[in-house]
């Protein structure tokens, strides 16, 4: 896959991701958000979606929550144990 693929351009593995994709590169956040509530109204039942909410990610993660889409936000930091 190449950056200069389209929204039809993704790898579905509904046995552990339901769905990942690459969107083309320069497509605004907000078209990303927009894409996403797209995606998660076509997929059955109830679809939980995780995101990044470290560093830069918390923004992105709050424009999720202004539209309406409610994600897992997970915090990746460097460290030898899980914690929550």
């Amino acid at each position: 896959m190449t950056s200069k693929g389209s929204f039809n351009d993704c790898f579905a593995a509904s046995d552990f991701f339901g769905h990942l994709e690459r969107v083309p590169l320069g497509t605004s956040y907000p078209g990303i958000v927009a894409h996403v509530g797209q995606l998660l109204r076509k997929l059955p039942g109830h679809s939980e979606l995780v995101i990044d909410f470290t560093g830069v990610g918390r923004p992105i993660f709050d424009m999720f929550v202004y539209s309406g889409i409610y994600p897992i936000g997970v915090v990746i930091t460097a460290g030898n144990a899980e914690t929550r």
